[in-house]
């Protein structure tokens, strides 16, 4: 029974089975065809396809393409992103050769069975886009200066640029961004050096990788000839010597002719050496013309030549100069001139008459002139009419033209004289002489000048001489005194004979004005109370002169009061209960006229020597100050280890060797001990002091450095400063090493032994200034000379070391020296006072 009960479930099973099986869709199975090709360019192409039906087994899709037909995938191929929809798609192939036909198909994948589209397409890809430069070739050979058109083809659309390359370099820049003709115009230019290994290379401007270089040609020039001089506006004159010059590029010698009209006219000189000039007299037996020419040939080869441009041959000029007319009268006249003929014969008359249209002609004496030498001439004229002017010229012809002399003038006598008022000579402030010319005119005439204050005159002086006769112009004079200084005068020269009187222009002059003139004190002066100083100036007044000093314009004493003094300078001490300042003046003046006074430039006054006065640096410590001839210097050793502007410096006390340590700015506390700064001050590198700057010569210097603000550190010029005013001669201060013969360093030094080491040889303190035997600090780490000495920074530098300053217990001199910049040395600051 169980038996057959498995055997029916088997066999309804079965029959389940079979019915499920027919009521199934049959599968899909993916087919595609091949579209068209879209775009197509030089490596680049879009084509499309369409999936007919697609399965769900469909790994990839996308174009397959090759040179052949039936292109697979194994040949190239582009795999499409995501899934296949029943539709068109594209695909974009790159990496195609330019002018090459391709087969493309669509495809499909299914693990690694391929499904191939049915048809297939064909493309061919743009050419590549290229230039070909067609001219120059390797056989040319261009001719600088001369034009050649530059050729190629291309398939381009854009502007090109082209380059001339000689060998690998480029030698210049034919056109920038130029049309794309296909041909260039190029005019060569002749500072190009001859050479065989010139290129050509043209670009395109948008991308300068589609480019062309030329075959290698030749630049040359051809032999030549080129006159320079005569050119077209040239005009030589007949038996003048001229320089005809050229340019060429032969080594033979040159022929030179002489062209009239394009006719050869003559040989000039042949077989000549062709040193680029030739100076040529030109033949007086040449006709006058503008339409000569010169030639210049090669000996050995004719066609190698230059003409010149026409120019002018002229005749040989007479010189001829009028003179003035002589022996005058009512109606008659000799007129005078002189003639060189130039070595060609002329003739000489002279025109005349009362208009400058002359009208009249006479002969001169002699009327034929000829050689090379000045000849003088004369005419003598008469009917002429009394009181009139007349002009005239001497005229002098040759067979090349005429030659005329100035227009001159003379007018025939009246029975009045002519007068000129000429300038004034011999100013003084209270004298001057009077000048004029009279011409009598042929008769007895009195000369005087007028002059007054006004152009109304109101007094009158003879002239010397006082009478004057003849018919040429005499010059007179007056001499005046007793003028008045500063003053305008009016004066006019007087002539006065029996046909009435004439007056010369009105002209005025004026007399020297009183002066004082200050030459010190000048804007740059700095004066110090209580010490002496001159007052110098320059004056043309005989009183005695009183002196005022102001501040800022005002009035604040007398230097010197009524009477006054004398001379050119007064020595005066300057007052030590002033207000110093740099607005300082002087004022000199006449004692009986206040007017004539001068004021001196600004100056500056400041405090006496041995004032003293305190500064404080950032940190809040005061330090004592003493002003020492110009400058204010500090009376103790800086202690401050910050700057103005609130930067520490490096605590260098225990660091040790610094040797060629010039960027750190390290101080020092002599032996690492800070009592020993209380007491000394500190001890800084150069760098510490000058906060980094620049070194300066300057005097003052300039550089703030570690000092408190409106103060600086001292330039060796001004450390010379102050060791002048110590008594150092001008001699020694330049000088290197110990120096000083007047114990300038002693007055420096603090008085006795308690902190110098015995015996502080010259040490009285004199100034103030309380130097201390502070020592220094040595770049090994190492400090030195505690009680024994001391020294000081300057900002100025004697090649890579600095110069410093030193004072020693053992004697009174000062030392001036050079040290590296990583020593440790005591700073003094100088207060920025104007000078």
């Amino acid at each position: 029974m169980k038996k057959t009960i498995k055997i029916a479930f088997k066999l309804i099973f079965i029959s389940i089975l079979l019915l499920t099986t027919t009521c199934e869709d049959p599968p899909i199975i993916t087919s595609l065809k091949m579209g068209n090709v879209t775009t197509f360019a030089e490596t680049t192409a879009t084509v499309s396809a369409e999936f007919i039906d697609i399965s769900s087994n469909v790994t990839g899709y996308g174009h397959c393409w090759a040179t052949t037909n039936s292109p697979e995938v194994s040949d190239g191929k582009i795999i499409n992103s995501g899934y296949p929809s029943k539709d068109e798609f594209s695909s974009s192939i790159t990496g195609l050769s330019p002018g090459t036909e391709y087969f493309v198909r669509a495809f499909a994948m299914e693990g690694d069975n391929v499904i191939y589209g049915s048809g297939e397409k064909t493309f061919t890809t743009l050419a590549a886009k290229y230039i070909n430069i067609t001219a120059p070739v390797a056989t040319d050979n261009w001719t600088k200066g001369s034009t050649q058109n530059i050729t190629w083809t291309d398939n381009i659309d854009e502007n090109v640029d082209i380059l001339l390359m000689q060998g690998e370099t480029i030698a210049l820049n034919i056109a920038d961004d130029t049309p794309n003709s296909g041909t260039y115009s190029w005019e060569i230019p002749i500072s190009l050096a001859n050479a065989t290994n010139y290129s050509i290379i043209i670009r395109s401007v948008s991308d300068a990788g589609i480019k062309n270089e030329s075959e290698v040609f030749e630049i040359s020039e051809d032999l030549y000839i080129s006159i320079t001089a005569p050119i077209s506006s040239s005009n030589w004159q007949k038996g003048s010597d001229q320089i005809i010059t050229w340019t060429d590029n032969i080594t033979e010698n040159v022929n030179i002719e002489l062209y009239k009209g394009g006719t050869k006219n003559s040989d000039i000189v042949l077989n000549t050496t062709n040193d680029d000039s030739e100076i040529w007299t030109i033949p007086t037996s040449l006709l006058a013309g503008d339409n000569y020419s010169i030639k210049i040939s090669n000996v050995s080869d004719g066609s190698i030549s230059d003409e010149s441009a026409d120019f002018t041959i002229s005749a040989i000029i007479p010189t001829v100069i009028t003179q003035d007319a002589i022996s005058i009268t009512e109606n008659s006249a000799t007129l005078k001139g002189t003639v060189n003929a130039n070595g060609e014969e002329v003739t000489v008359s002279f025109e005349y008459g009362e208009t400058t249209a002359y009208g009249n002609t006479v002969d001169a004496v002699p009327s034929t002139v000829s050689g090379t030498s000045v000849t003088s001439v004369s005419a003598d004229i008469s009917g002429l009419t009394v009181g009139t002017t007349y002009h005239f010229r001497l005229k002098a012809e040759n067979s090349d033209g005429v030659t005329y002399g100035e227009d001159k003038v003379f007018a025939t006598s009246t029975t009045k004289p002519t007068a000129t008022t000429l300038a004034v000579s011999s100013v003084t402030e209270t004298t001057a002489i009077l000048n004029g010319t009279v011409n009598a005119n042929g008769y007895e005439t009195t000369v005087t000048f007028e002059y007054g204050t006004t152009d109304s005159y109101g007094s009158e002086i003879n002239s010397t001489p006082d009478l004057v006769t003849g018919s040429t112009d005499t010059d007179v004079s007056a001499s005046l005194t007793n003028l008045l200084a500063g003053t305008t005068y009016h004066y006019r020269v007087k002539a006065e004979n029996s046909g009435g009187i004439s007056y010369g222009d009105g002209m005025e002059l004026t007399t020297n004005a009183y002066y004082i003139n200050i030459t010190a004190p000048i804007s740059t002066d700095h004066w110090v109370a209580n010490e002496t100083y001159e007052i110098t100036w320059n004056n043309n007044i005989t009183e005695n002169v009183i002196m005022k000093f102001y501040k800022d314009g005002v009035f604040q004493d007398d230097i010197v009061e009524t009477p006054g003094v004398t001379g050119n300078s007064f020595s005066w001490t300057v007052p030590n209960n002033l207000v110093y300042a740099k607005d300082y003046t002087i004022r000199v003046m006449g004692v009986n006229d206040n007017t004539i006074a001068d004021t001196s430039e600004v100056f500056i006054i400041s405090e006496p020597t041995g004032t003293t006065g305190t500064v404080s640096d950032i940190e809040g410590t005061s330090y004592n100050t003493i002003k020492i001839g110009k400058q204010w210097w500090m009376a103790e050793n800086l202690k401050s280890v910050f700057y103005t502007d609130g930067t520490v410096m490096t605590n260098g006390s225990s660091v040790g060797d610094i040797t060629g340590n010039y960027t750190t700015k390290y101080y020092f506390n002599y032996g690492n001990s800070s009592a020993n700064a209380e007491t000394y001050g500190r001890l800084y590198t150069w760098t510490a002091a000058m906060k980094g700057q620049s070194g300066s010569d300057l005097n003052p210097s300039g550089v703030q450095g570690v000092c408190p603000n409106g103060w600086h550190l001292p330039s060796d010029a001004e450390w010379m400063e102050l060791e002048s005013v110590l008594g150092m001669q001008a001699s020694e201060l330049i000088q290197t090493g110990d120096r000083g013969t007047n114990n300038e360093g002693g007055q420096l030094k603090q008085v006795g032994t308690s902190l110098w080491t015995t015996p502080n040889t010259g040490a009285n303190d004199s100034y103030q200034f309380t130097a201390l035997p502070a020592g220094f600090f040595y770049f090994t780490g190492v400090y030195y000379e505690l009680t024994e000495g001391t020294f000081y920074w300057s900002t100025s530098m004697d090649g890579t070391d600095v110069y410093a300053r030193g004072l020693s217990y053992q004697n009174g001199q000062i030392n001036r020296g050079i040290a590296d910049r990583a020593f440790g040395f005591s700073v003094r600051c100088v207060r920025n006072y104007i000078k």
